[in-house]
Parts: C-alpha cells; sequence; structure tokens
C-alpha cells in the first residue's frame, strides 16, 4: 500500500513538469512546412477603370446578336439584328420585357451558313416614320449566304409592316452578286448626312486578295465603300447606273452625279472609295460629316480609316502602315493607281510579333461621340476589338499619331464577342456582345465609374514578393518549380514560383489539372542567357499572375533595369526592349524582345485553357534540376494539395517530355511542346480559325492535324496543317519555322525561332506514314 502511495505522489510530482515540457514541443506536420506567400499586390483586378458598362436592356436576350439600330425619328423603338436570320424591334425602354419579329431571313441564307456570312447590315431610311413619304416604313439589310454552290452578297429593301411574313414578302433586291469565297463579306450600311445610302463591301474572301478585287472597279462591287441613291431622285442628283457588275445584277436604285468615278470608262460608277479589305462596321460623325470606317486586317493590322471622295486605302499592297507582300501585288503599289492613296488614321497592333493571327482580332467600329452623358468623350472616336473585348477612344480628327486611350475591357471569351458599338439619336454609346447560345447576347450601356481599384506597385520592390533584388532571392511563401517542356521564350532562361494564401490548398483533378484559389500568386522571371563565360546573365522581365477576388485573372510584366537593381511595371499596352539573343547560327545577336503588357496576358492565359498554364501535374512530375525529391512528392510533403496523389497520377508515362531528349519517343516529345507551346488557343471552343485540336491527350488521328484544312496556305501549293512525310506542305512547321515574326506561331512575344523545335517536329513531319488521303 505504502508502495502504490509513493508512485502516486511520484507521478502527481512529476505531471506538471511533462506538461509543461509537452507544451514547449510542436509536432511538425506538414501545414507547418509552407507559410502563406507575402506581398502587396490588390487582392482584386488592379486600377479599376474611370469607364464601365451596364445592362442597357437586361431584362432582354438575344442570339447571335450582331448589330443595333435606332429608329431614326419619334418610333422610340430599337432594331436587332441576329447574323442568323432574325431582325427583332423592341421599345427603348430599360424594362422592356419582350421583342418582336420584324422579318426573318433565315431560309433566304441557305446552308451551311459561314461564320462570316449571315445578315450583317441594317439601315434604316431617314423618313421611316414619315405618313407623307414613299419610304415611310422602309429599312435596308445586306445580307451573305448561299444558294447550292454558290455564295452571294446581297442589299434589298423592305417594307416593314407589323406582318413578318409580308415583310420578308416585300424585299426587292437592289444588289445580287456571286460572292467568290465566304469571307470578308462587310456589309455595313449606313444613312449619310446626304441622304444617300453608303455601303461597305469586303474584297471577296479568299487569302490576302487572291481574287484581286482590291484595286479595281470595273468587275465587281468589291473591296470599298459605296454609295448610291436608293430614292433615285434624277435630274442634277443622280442618274441609271451606266454599267452591271460582272457577275451579278443591280436595279432599284441611281448613282448619284458627285461619285468620284462617274464617267471614268469602264468603271462601277456606285464607288465612293476603295483599297479597303473588310470594312465591317462604319458611322458618320454627326457634327463633322465625316466617314470612319474600321477595316478588318489580314496578318499585322486593324485600321481605322477616314474615308473621303475616292480615296484609295492601300489594300491590298499595304496594310496598316507597312508595305504587304504576301498578295498578287506583293507591296508594290499599282501602275495605274485609281483614286488617292490614304493612310490609315490609326492601326494596331504597332509592333511585328504581337498580333495572333486568327479571327478574335477584328476592329470594331464605331462611333464619334457626341452625347451630353460622358463630357470627356467629346469628339472621341470609340472602337473596340472582336477577339480582346477592348474598346478605346481617340480624337476623331484627320492628324495621325495619337495614341488612342483604353476605356474598358469586356468579357471576351468562348463565344461571347463585341459585335458593334452603336449610337441613339442623342448621341450615346451601346455595345452589343453577341454570343451563339440562345438568349445570351447583351445589350450594354457605356458609363462612368469610381476609381475604386488598387493600384499596381510600380517597382518589383514594392510588391513584396522578394526578399532580394540583388541577388534575386524569393520572398517567404514563394514555392519554386519548374517545368517539363517549357513554353518557348526567345531562348531566355526562366525561374518560377507558386505562392497560396494561408490555409488554401490547390484542388488536383483527375486529369492532372490544377484549380487554384483566389489569391494564388505565380511568377516567372526571364533572363537572357550569358553570351560569354565572362559574361552574366541579363535580367530582363518579371512577370506575375494574381487569381484575383473575382476568380479572374490579373498579370503584371515589370522590365529589369540594365544594371539589375529593380524592375518597372510595364505599361498595359506592352513595350519592346532590345536583347542580346542567340541567332539561329547561334551567334548572339541585338533581337527585338517584347514585353507584354497586362492587356496581352489573357491571350494565352484564357478560360478555354482554364487561364493558368503550365502549372499542372503533367508538368511538374519531375525532379528538380538541384536533385531533389519528385516535384508533386515534394509539394504533396508540402501540403500544397487537397488530396494524396495517386501512384498511377504520378507515373512516369504521366509527364509532358521536353522537346529534346533520349528517353522519350519522337512522337510524345513533339506533341507535348505542341500542348505546351499552343494547346491554349488550338483546342475544342476555341475562338480561332484553326480547326485542329493540339492537347497531348488527344489521338493524333482526331486532331485534324493530319492532311487537314488550312485557313492560310502562306501561298504553298496544296499546304494542309500536316502532310505526312512532306513538312515543305505541312504549315503547322511552317509557321514554328516561319522568318517573317507576323507568320510565326506562337504569336506573342516571340521574336527568336525555336531551332531545337524546327529540327525535332521536321523529323517528326518527315517521318510520317506518306498517306494519299485526307484524315479528317
Amino acid at each position: 500500500m505504502n508502495h502504490i502511495r509513493a508512485v502516486f505522489w511520484l507521478f502527481a510530482l512529476l505531471l506538471p513538469l511533462g506538461l509543461a515540457w509537452l507544451g514547449n514541443f510542436k509536432v511538425t506536420t506538414p501545414v507547418d512546412l509552407r507559410v502563406a506567400v507575402e506581398h502587396h499586390l490588390p487582392g482584386g483586378q488592379p486600377l479599376a477603370r474611370e469607364w464601365d458598362v451596364e445592362p442597357a436592356f437586361p431584362n432582354l436576350r438575344f442570339r447571335n446578336a450582331l448589330l443595333l439600330r435606332e429608329s431614326p425619328t419619334a418610333a422610340n423603338e430599337w432594331f436587332l439584328v441576329e447574323r442568323t436570320g432574325r431582325i427583332l424591334a423592341f421599345k427603348n425602354d430599360r424594362d422592356s420585357q419582350m421583342s418582336r419579329i420584324v422579318v426573318d431571313l433565315t431560309r433566304r441564307l441557305g446552308e451551311p451558313l459561314d461564320q462570316e456570312q449571315g445578315v450583317l447590315g441594317l439601315a434604316i431610311h431617314p423618313k421611316f416614320d414619315d405618313s407623307n413619304s414613299v419610304s415611310r416604313g422602309d429599312i435596308f439589310v445586306f445580307y451573305a449566304g448561299r444558294e447550292v454552290t454558290r455564295c452571294f452578297n446581297r442589299l434589298s429593301r423592305f417594307h416593314v409592316t407589323q406582318n413578318p411574313d409580308a415583310t420578308l414578302a416585300s424585299e426587292v433586291v437592289l444588289i445580287d452578286q456571286t460572292d467568290p469565297h465566304p469571307w470578308h463579306n462587310a456589309g455595313c450600311l449606313e444613312f449619310g448626312p446626304d441622304g444617300f445610302l453608303y455601303l461597305g463591301v469586303g474584297d471577296g474572301g479568299g487569302l490576302n486578295d487572291e481574287f484581286k478585287n482590291s484595286q479595281r472597279i470595273d468587275a465587281g462591287l468589291f473591296s470599298g465603300i459605296l454609295r448610291i441613291d436608293v430614292d433615285r431622285r434624277g435630274g442634277e442628283i443622280s442618274h441609271r447606273p451606266p454599267r452591271q457588275p460582272a457577275h451579278g445584277r443591280t436595279t432599284g436604285y441611281f448613282i448619284p452625279n458627285d461619285n468620284p468615278f462617274v464617267g471614268r470608262p469602264d468603271s462601277l460608277e456606285e464607288f465612293w472609295s476603295i483599297g479597303l479589305r473588310n470594312p465591317f462596321r462604319m458611322g458618320f460623325d454627326a457634327e463633322t460629316k465625316q466617314l470612319w470606317v474600321a477595316d478588318v486586317g489580314s496578318l499585322g493590322a486593324e485600321e481605322i480609316n477616314l474615308v473621303t471622295p475616292g480615296s484609295n486605302h492601300q489594300w491590298s499592297y499595304r496594310e496598316g502602315f507597312e508595305p504587304f507582300p504576301y498578295s498578287p501585288l506583293k507591296g508594290s503599289i499599282p501602275e495605274n493607281l485609281i483614286g488617292l492613296e490614304s493612310t490609315p488614321r490609326h492601326a494596331y497592333p504597332e509592333t511585328p510579333g504581337t498580333h495572333c493571327t486568327q479571327e478574335g482580332f477584328c476592329v470594331i467600329g464605331g462611333a464619334v461621340y457626341r452625347g451630353e452623358r460622358h463630357p470627356s468623350l467629346d469628339g472621341q472616336y470609340v472602337f473596340g476589338d472582336f477577339g480582346t473585348g477592348r474598346v478605346w477612344a481617340m480624337r476623331a480628327t484627320s492628324e495621325v499619331g495619337d495614341r488612342p486611350r483604353e476605356l474598358l475591357q469586356l468579357p471576351s471569351s468562348g463565344d461571347h464577342r463585341l459585335c458593334s458599338i452603336s449610337i441613339d439619336r442623342a448621341g450615346e454609346i451601346y455595345l452589343v456582345v453577341g454570343a451563339t447560345a440562345e438568349e445570351s447576347s447583351m445589350i450594354y450601356r457605356l458609363k462612368a465609374r469610381d476609381n475604386d481599384g488598387e493600384p499596381l506597385p510600380k517597382l518589383l520592390s514594392e510588391t513584396g514578393l522578394f526578399r532580394s533584388l540583388k541577388p534575386l532571392m524569393a520572398g517567404p511563401g514563394l514555392i519554386p518549380y519548374e517545368v517539363n517542356s517549357s513554353l518557348w521564350s526567345n531562348g531566355a532562361t526562366k525561374n518560377r514560383w507558386i505562392g497560396l494564401p494561408a490555409l488554401e490548398r490547390v484542388e488536383v483533378l483527375g486529369d492532372g489539372r490544377w484549380v487554384f484559389p483566389q489569391g494564388t500568386i505565380f511568377v516567372k522571371h526571364f533572363e537572357a542567357p550569358a553570351p560569354t563565360t565572362d559574361s552574366p546573365p541579363r535580367k530582363l522581365e518579371t512577370r506575375i499572375l494574381v487569381r484575383s477576388r473575382e476568380m479572374g485573372l490579373y498579370g503584371a510584366t515589370y522590365r529589369w533595369r540594365d544594371d539589375g537593381s529593380d524592375a518597372l511595371l510595364v505599361d498595359r499596352e506592352g513595350e519592346n526592349c532590345e536583347a542580346l539573343l542567340p541567332a539561329s547560327d547561334g551567334q548572339f545577336e541585338p533581337q527585338s524582345y517584347h514585353l507584354p503588357g497586362r492587356n496581352e496576358c489573357l491571350h494565352c492565359h484564357n478560360q478555354h485553357a482554364g487561364l493558368i498554364l503550365g502549372v499542372n501535374s503533367k508538368q511538374l512530375n519531375r525532379p528538380s534540376s538541384e536533385g531533389q525529391e519528385n516535384q508533386l512528392t515534394h509539394l504533396s510533403r508540402l501540403n500544397l494539395f487537397n488530396r494524396k496523389l495517386t501512384i498511377a497520377e504520378m507515373s512516369r508515362q504521366n509527364l509532358l517530355p521536353p522537346i529534346e531528349g533520349p528517353i522519350h519517343s519522337l512522337d510524345r516529345r513533339v506533341r507535348s511542346y505542341l500542348d505546351a507551346n499552343c494547346s491554349h488557343c488550338h483546342r475544342p471552343g476555341a475562338n480561332i480559325r484553326a480547326w485542329f485540336d493540339l492537347r497531348v491527350e488527344t489521338p493524333l488521328a482526331a486532331t485534324g492535324l493530319l492532311n487537314g484544312n488550312v485557313a492560310d496556305d502562306l501561298e504553298i501549293d496544296d499546304a494542309r496543317v500536316i502532310v505526312p512525310g512532306n513538312p515543305d506542305r505541312s504549315i503547322l512547321f511552317q509557321r514554328i519555322a516561319h522568318r517573317d515574326p507576323r507568320f510565326r506561331m506562337p504569336p506573342i512575344a516571340v521574336s527568336v525561332v525555336d531551332q531545337i523545335a524546327v529540327r525535332e517536329i521536321q523529323t517528326w513531319i518527315t517521318q510520317m506514314r506518306p498517306s494519299t488521303e485526307r484524315d479528317n
């Protein structure tokens, strides 16, 4: 009994000491191995814009909305064009609940309907509401479609009644001409202050003016602005057309006597100006009466043009401000130039290598603001871009050189795209965002808003991400990582980090994709390789991506000073510098180096690709170059993931190998390279003019690569995406190897050809078994 009592008292004496000792002991768990990233970056979208949009008619939804027109007089109605056939009308009331069908041209369009065909233009007669006018209730519609194997362009006059079928039956065709190709139909219609109807017509489609329509007015009504008198006033005002187009017929209008080419032998006198590729939208300034035309470009430039009588806008021997050597004119001015040369008022992009040759980048004009709600915009031409959703304003003068200022950026992904910018009778701005999904198109109104966003730090040192810049040392919470197949960046070397907020984890999906919590920071640092062993690498840029509060994404680029002491925030439009980089022969030469701005980040980091590129299981499934354990194992030990990865997920097969190396097959290495460099755009759902899928998990036979059709054959006979056994006819190879940055892929911030990739892809295509049949 005494023994038990002694043990009890001993335990009682030792218990406090033991508890104290345990209190000083902390079990090391995975949570303690990772700290939250520290930074001074905005949690939401930085520098909120001065401008925004609001739904103009929040209760109305449309499909394939393309164009908006307000009745010119007292009807208090809007007319909306749906590209796939319908024209609708609704009351000019924010609380409007429904629309009515004015006319349905769906069956007139034919099928299959190309994405550049459909109802493309609408103009309402200035005397639409005048009960004393014979033109009361008349509208004019331009549409492009198919009849069996024939493509056509058509301008028609309709008399609007309350019965859509009766309206359809009232059609009088003014212009009907065979179109050699479904692209570049333009179709914009405007009544000018002179009462005449102006019509924009494209160059007939095809590649780079292949039908040679751009610099002639003696064959078809293509590639310019037409001006006609639909009221057929006659006498001193207008006269009957003396000639018919070569492959079409016209009726029901006269030619204004003061058109610039009246009396010119063998000419179609309808032309007001020529040399435009695809003048998709145009508009008159209500004050100055000047005509502004936005012309959709081909390879390097979208244009804003000020159109005057007889002006020649230089397509296809020039594009933007540069000669265009890829058309039949080869960049040379025609010997017998028609009209007066006119350079663009503005063209973008202004530097090679920043433009992606895809349908997404198309200028959308545009209106000169003369309203009262926004005095700071008075006299500004407002225009936008179909692909990026960006909206700009610039002074509406004839002077060249002013840089437009960006007002805002609309969400632009999938099938939601800016299609037109309109004004009402009061001069206020409306924007139509079209979509193919049922009841998804919206009409927005421009509005001013308070600048309530946090500013981005002007210097990299102010971001708080690095504890030291010289030498560069990452701050707390930034975890380094490396990738298997790196995005080509002009031969620059890169360091990468990822940082997560406290207590947050990455969700790993079954297919290897990662979903990142808001507040995640991604950092990529670029250095130019040293030309000699005696010289240090040069710091070029550091890019930052932030998963913002709105579950969106924003980016920032910082350009390093020459002395490497700090880096400065790059303008949202991007900048260019000169860097010493290895050329094709291996020698180091000064090269143009593009630093992408914030507005360019989402070109690649798009919704279709999941916003974040290169941070996934297939890319990080590798040991680090410092000989540590597999990165996925290491990150799992840091408790970065929401679950434990399986052995199958971390297998050797589940990775993207680099383009060069002896371990993996050539096919796997090339497919991985194309996945890393190209699949963020070339995948199902992405709105680009390229019909193939470059994701590595897609079987080669299902990608659309083998003998696939191409949008631009680069003047190569019988070119295909890939011709097995023949890289010379394979556009995929030619794009990657091309010396001209306007044609080269990847399209953004690449000025040096990836010679290793060129070699490996050329071998890959050469070793393919030739086929005499198309595989898709």
